[in-house]
């Protein structure tokens, strides 16, 4: 009995961490498909798509480096969604100016 309900919650933590990872990577994703899409519709230069990239691999280094010790702690979390939301503002900024 206890042996099962270990196995349980082992597969229950994995299933969460898993899906945390997968949120990192598609949020990830898809801020550089927005990044391509304002260069291939000519809304953002050549220029402005390099600060964004280069400023949203400052955000999965943070991401990377925080995840790294197993414990993702609750102001690494909030650190991460400010650098997450400033990125986004950045993008939608140089997108319509």
């Amino acid at each position: 009995m206890k042996t099962k309900m270990f196995l349980s919650i082992l597969i229950f933590m994995g299933f969460f961490s898993t899906a945390n990872a997968q949120h990192r990577f598609t949020n990830n994703h898809h801020e550089r498909l927005r990044i391509a899409q304002g260069v291939r519709k000519g809304s953002l230069t050549r220029g402005e798509a390099m600060q964004l990239r280069v400023e949203n691999a400052r955000v999965n280094h943070y991401e990377k480096k925080t995840a790294s010790d197993g414990v993702i702690t609750p102001r690494e979390r909030r650190k991460t969604k400010m650098m997450e939301r400033r990125l986004n503002r950045q993008i939608f900024i140089k997108k319509h100016n």
